[in-house]
């Protein structure tokens, strides 16, 4: 949001930043003058009018207050502005010498005291016989149970030493984890030196500075050391200076595991910007920083295939099927093309079994062909669809291969015979395909007689949350579905629609077009 834009009759004068988990904007209501902060997702639906309460006061300015004013017991020493749509001022109780920040119109009314009995007003000692842990900290409803010397044990048990900061003082006095800004130092048990809050170090139970990874990303180092010894973690030497999180120098292959909520474009974008980064170079990095990344695996002779949590996750059968296809360790059984027969598979067991073996699972297609073994075992399933209206490819070709996965098995030749049988029956047609950047190289395609007319661009998919569940194709929320989905402006771009919803988007490597010509 840019200052100078107009929303109903209130021009943006300052984009604040994310404050209390929203984005917010200084902003003055044109007709009055009235200066405000509100959330961006408000100001943009239409909520926020920027004319102040209902009542008497309604669209007039805001109430303001000189230092030296004496209202009761108290007298202004400072007046804050509108702060949350209340005028608010810096006060000190005469008879006691504290100082407190309170709404203009309650100090007015006479419903606040300032004397600082327990209650509202109270200070964090009369409550609760502590200190507060720092300057400026505000105080929570009640007092963590946690201490820092609990944390500094905690911390010895995983190797890492911290350094003690004074703002704690007594290491068994209680703290404030979720509102202490100050970064306690550390050492990691790498040798790594850093800095956290309290809460992070403690609530996300932090172990390293992050040279141990999540459990998840361990699983998958895991299985893929179990078909390669040689599989290495953390690698800076490929590509340095920049890590890959397995690299596998045997195969030349390398691994990356892409949680979606630490990869998603907003929670990358907002690091990078605390960090100092201009915002258009972050929101680059955001977007195409995998892509780039595989771009220079390339360079340096390494394939890189990415793998996204809910995958690894939701479906790890398949993931681990094609890692193991990808490293050349196939276990199932090799049998050559010619001992198996190609035929139709009905729509119900061919969709069954590609939602088994598949990475993307099923998909609606018009043809279906099945490979059986002699012992009449469905072994592989390729299937055919006119190309999807989603595409650019759309009325461009005949046929679109829309799917292939075996049960994990070695059959060489099979593809090229599913393929031929499907061509030999529709000659005059040309057949389009896709491969997705982040799983392949684009190997089969070759093998099979296809060229390649367009590498793909990086796309994103949307999720909500952590990414556990459901993640989306950009099409399910393109800016129409969107909007009648969740409402907003015509203005509003499909991305800002979707922030204000709650959700985020995970970019890829794009999508690599294969066509294979007519044989007619």
């Amino acid at each position: 949001m840019v200052p100078g834009e107009i929303y109903g009759e209130c021009r943006v004068l300052e984009w604040l930043g994310v404050v209390g988990g929203c984005s917010r904007v200084r902003v003055v209501h044109t007709p009055t003058g009235r200066e405000s902060v509100a959330t961006v997702g408000d100001l943009i639906s239409g909520k926020f009018t920027g004319r102040g309460q209902g009542g008497p006061h309604a669209g007039r300015r805001p109430m303001s207050a000189a230092p030296g004013d004496v209202l009761g017991e108290n007298r202004v020493v400072e007046y804050l502005g509108v702060v949350d749509g209340f005028s608010r001022v810096r006060v000190v109780h005469v008879p006691t010498g504290r100082e407190s920040t309170v709404p203009l119109h309650t100090l007015r009314s006479g419903k606040f005291s300032g004397r600082g009995k327990a209650g509202s007003n109270a200070t964090t000692l009369e409550r609760y016989g502590a200190a507060r842990t720092r300057p400026g900290t505000v105080a929570k409803k009640r007092l963590s149970k946690k201490t820092f010397g609990e944390l500094r044990a905690r911390m010895a048990a995983y190797g890492v030493r911290l350094v003690v900061d004074p703002i704690y003082g007594d290491p068994d006095s209680p703290v404030y984890p979720n509102r202490t800004e100050a970064a306690i130092g550390y050492t990691c048990h790498c040798g790594n030196t850093g800095k956290a809050r309290f809460d992070a170090l403690w609530w996300f139970n932090t172990k390293s500075c992050g040279c141990d990874k999540s459990k998840t990303q361990s699983d998958l180092f895991g299985y893929i050391q179990s078909l390669c010894p040689d599989a290495v973690q953390n690698d800076r030497t490929a590509i340095a200076p920049l890590e890959l999180d397995v690299l596998v120098p045997s195969k030349k292959i390398a691994v990356e595991f892409h949680g979606l909520h630490w990869h998603g474009e907003g929670t990358v974008t907002d690091k990078l910007l605390k960090r100092g980064m201009p915002e258009a170079a972050a929101r680059r990095q955001a977007r195409y920083g995998t892509a780039r990344k595989r771009a220079l695996c390339a360079a340096a002779g390494v394939r890189l295939v990415v793998v996204f949590s809910d995958e690894w996750v939701g479906r790890r059968s398949a993931v681990e099927d094609r890692l193991r296809s990808i490293m050349g360790c196939s276990a199932g059984p090799r049998t050559g093309a010619r001992e198996m027969s190609v035929s139709g598979a009905p729509a119900p067991e061919a969709r069954a079994f590609l939602g088994a073996h598949h990475m993307q699972g099923a998909c609606r297609s018009s043809v279906y062909l099945g490979a059986r073994s002699a012992d009449g075992a469905l072994r592989a399933v390729m299937s055919f669809s006119r190309p999807n209206s989603s595409r650019a490819s759309a009325g461009k070709y005949g046929w679109e291969l829309a799917r292939f996965a075996s049960d994990g098995g070695t059959y060489p030749g099979l593809a090229s015979r599913m393929l031929t049988r499907f061509a030999a029956a529709h000659p005059a047609d040309s057949i389009v395909s896709y491969s997705d950047n982040r799983w392949s190289d684009g190997g089969l395609y070759r093998t099979l007689g296809f060229s390649m007319v367009s590498p793909g661009t990086p796309s994103y998919w949307y999720f909500k949350g952590h990414g556990w569940g459901e993640r989306f194709h950009r099409y399910t929320f393109r800016k129409s579905a969107a909007l009648k989905r969740f409402g907003g402006l015509p203005s509003e771009t499909e991305w800002q629609v979707m922030r204000r919803a709650g959700y985020d988007r995970v970019w890829d490597c794009g999508s690599a077009a294969w066509v294979l010509p007519p044989r007619a």
